[in-house]
């Protein structure tokens, strides 16, 4: 939140609800301890509020690794699309596409 600033820290859902997941459960645990109180053993729920971490570190991850694949495979398919054009423009026959390059093509227009 330091690094980007409130506003756009809490413009952003899973940072924002990752932000409000730990800090409930860290004043819960606190509270309850101290006070010795009958909930102090749901305590230990609290803890599987912050399993949420794990899920948004594994979100990151994966948003992180399709963009740098992104950035990686675009400029090749970008280049192909323009080698397709000239080989078309000289009437040189394209070979055969599989399906799994006809997908990458389309949702790469």
């Amino acid at each position: 939140m330091a690094a980007l600033g409130p506003c756009v820290f809490f413009k952003q859902i899973f940072l924002a609800a990752d932000f409000f997941v730990v800090l409930i459960s860290l004043v819960l645990e606190l509270t309850f301890k101290h006070l010795k109180s009958d909930f102090a053993e749901l305590v230990g729920i609290l803890v599987l509020f912050r399993i949420w971490r794990f899920i948004r570190i594994g979100h990151g991850i994966i948003e992180i690794t399709s963009e740098l694949t992104n950035e990686y495979y675009d400029p090749l398919i970008q280049y192909t699309k323009k080698c397709e054009e000239k080989l078309k423009d000289s009437n040189v026959e394209l070979p055969e596409r599989s399906e799994a390059v006809e997908e990458q093509m389309k949702t790469h227009h």
